[in-house]
């Protein structure tokens, strides 16, 4: 029963533009990594349909995105889905790639990283960062949060006028 259940899963997923390939690999991510059931694995990937739809994205194209970038956002545990969705609405939202926005999380995942980063970023830029809480929202929220915080902090600031950053 189990196997005709996830048959159909995978044929209705198909016919949402989502290969045999992805569906077949968020499977096994969500049932081995993550510790899933087949419901849970099913669910996780329609809730990935209906936020690419939600935004305006390829359901084939997101959950190709999450079958590649899950293995590195594993470490959120049960708010992986939470966390990618959000960093998908932000790569949508500023045109910055998932790769881009991973590595800008990668620089606060570890005391010293987000230490020398926050006060790289204070000093280039005038901000207020506090490393604590830089850390705080990468463990809770992931990239999508750093970037949100980046950019409510530089928002005003002109990087390009005569007194700007890039002048």
């Amino acid at each position: 029963n189990q196997i005709a259940n996830i048959t159909d899963f995978t044929t209705k997923m198909t016919l949402l533009g989502v290969s045999t390939d992805t569906t077949a690999g968020i499977f096994e991510f969500a049932t081995k990594v993550m510790g899933d059931n087949v419901t849970q694995a099913q669910d996780m990937q329609e809730e990935l349909v209906q936020t690419a739809r939600a935004i305006g994205m390829q359901p084939g194209l997101m959950t190709q995105a999450f079958a590649r970038n899950a293995p590195k956002l594993a470490l959120y545990g049960e708010n992986i889905n939470k966390v990618f969705k959000e960093m998908m609405i932000q790569s949508k939202a500023t045109g910055i790639s998932l790769e881009s926005m991973t590595a800008l999380g990668d620089n606060f995942k570890t005391f010293e990283g987000a230490a020398r980063s926050v006060a790289q970023l204070n000093a280039m830029f005038g901000t207020t960062l506090n490393m604590t809480e830089m850390l705080r929202i990468q463990s809770t929220e992931g990239p999508a949060g750093i970037l949100r915080v980046l950019q409510d902090q530089l928002q005003g600031i002109d990087l390009e006028g005569s007194q700007g950053f890039f002048a």
